[in-house]
């Protein structure tokens, strides 16, 4: 007797929900009492505190590891809130994401705090969203970092920064444009510098971030001077300093002549231009991540053409010669 095609509905899967209260989390639960307890001292907003909550409670952790992973969550999210990330699941969770906050927030291997906040956030990661995830080969399945944009594109978004009517806007969105293109610095070191970290060198510009000094390319430099000009030194680039400084910031260029504006596009503009340029652990150390980061971006490289393998000999290097 021959079956009958099943006429019933599949059902779909079902999406990971990122809020709290959690609907399958019951308010007599040790965890979920445990999450509702927990009250971090650093900053925050209620979406990211919920964000954090229900990724901890999706992980299956309990205990110490169940607040762990709240940490380690709660700093992806103001991470992923200053870049102007949602915090879904499908957008906040794969691992290009999960990646990027840990090479630039947590940094692996600097401390054991950072190694763990890693960890945890990965093992969380690929248990509520583990279809973006691979168990093969490390790097395997993900997507390519953001590209970079041409010269032309970036010195088109600069004008139209520079176009604002706003003069506070034009004032932040053309230093924003100097600092990532100009830089490489993210969304997140934008927004806690403050003027007095940009000083005039010779006839370009310098800028303090996390320890280190990193020189403007010419192309930005007047533009970031310009901005500077005039304002008081211990006020921040952005006027809006909370977690969605940054986020509100790219929310008014794209509506003002900046469509095309991503903070990643033009943060790797300034990386795959050094690429080109300076040896890989020179620009790790600029870019404060690590050379296995930056390696994803040598896709964006133009092709080095015969003449440059002479360049790995042990005779002095023509452009920089020999003291």
């Amino acid at each position: 007797m021959q079956r009958k095609p099943s006429t019933a509905r599949r059902r779909k899967p079902r999406r990971a929900m990122l809020k709290w209260p959690h609907p399958d989390a019951p308010e007599d639960c040790t965890r979920a009492a445990q999450l509702n307890a927990w009250t971090p001292s650093s900053r925050h907003t209620d979406e990211t505190l919920a964000f954090a909550r229900a990724v901890a409670w999706l992980s299956g952790q309990d205990g110490q590891r169940l607040l762990a992973t709240a940490r380690a969550a709660l700093r992806h999210a103001n991470r992923l809130a200053t870049d102007g990330i949602p915090l879904t699941a499908e957008q906040a969770l794969p691992p290009i994401q999960v990646e990027h906050t840990a090479a630039t927030v947590f940094r692996p291997g600097a401390s054991a705090t950072g190694t763990a906040h890693a960890g945890a956030l990965r093992a969380a990661a690929r248990t509520i969203h583990p279809s973006s995830w691979t168990t093969t080969t490390p790097g395997a399945g993900r997507k390519p970092p953001a590209a970079p944009y041409t010269p032309d594109e970036a010195a088109a978004l600069l004008d139209a920064a520079k176009s604002v009517r706003s003069k506070r806007r034009r004032r932040e969105l053309a230093a924003f444009v100097a600092l990532t293109c100009g830089a490489g610095l993210t969304g997140t070191e934008v927004l806690r510098l403050t003027w007095a970290d940009v000083t005039p060198k010779d006839a370009g510009a310098t800028v303090s971030v996390a320890g280190r000094r990193v020189p403007v390319l010419s192309a930005f430099a007047a533009a970031l001077m310009g901005a500077a000009d005039g304002q008081d030194p211990g006020a921040g680039i952005l006027t809006n300093t909370t977690d969605n400084g940054v986020w509100l910031v790219h929310d008014y260029a794209r509506t003002h002549g900046m469509p095309d504006w991503d903070v990643w596009r033009a943060t790797n503009t300034w990386r795959v231009h050094q690429l080109s340029r300076v040896p890989l652990p020179v620009l790790a150390r600029g870019a404060n991540l690590s050379p296995a980061h930056l390696a994803g971006l040598l896709v964006y490289c133009p092709a080095p053409d015969d003449t440059s393998l002479a360049l790995l000999g042990d005779e002095p290097n023509v452009e920089g010669g020999a003291e």
